[in-house]
């Protein structure tokens, strides 16, 4: 039996039309809905600091407003309630501040978010 010199041709053109119609019955996924702005926010408030020195209304609210809510939501911050100590080395581990930030910082959590 003789080769025709459209064998490959027709043998490409059928395996092209197997591909378009495998691509075309094949159902394309559904994207995932989007969030809408009239959904309720999903982060709880800040609550109210504890502490009434300076410091608890000053310079540490600042700082972690700043430099806290650059990666978590104001409500992780306030939800573990750690010692001086414990506060220190989480905020040295997450952040550089200068001495004067990081004691200010330490002192507003301990105070108003500690155990």
């Amino acid at each position: 039996m003789k080769k025709s010199p459209r064998t490959p041709i027709l043998f490409m053109a059928l395996i092209a039309l197997a591909c378009v119609t495998v691509t075309c019955t094949t159902p394309a996924p559904t994207p995932t809905a989007l969030p809408t702005a009239t959904e309720p926010s999903r982060i709880t408030p800040l609550p109210a600091p504890t502490a009434t020195s300076a410091v608890a209304t000053g310079d540490g609210e600042t700082i972690m407003r700043r430099e806290c809510t650059l990666c978590h939501p104001l409500n992780r911050v306030v939800e573990v309630k750690k010692t001086a100590e414990q506060w220190s080395q989480t905020i040295s581990r997450m952040v550089r501040l200068s001495s004067a930030d990081h004691s200010a910082l330490v002192e507003y959590l301990a105070k108003s978010y500690g155990p």
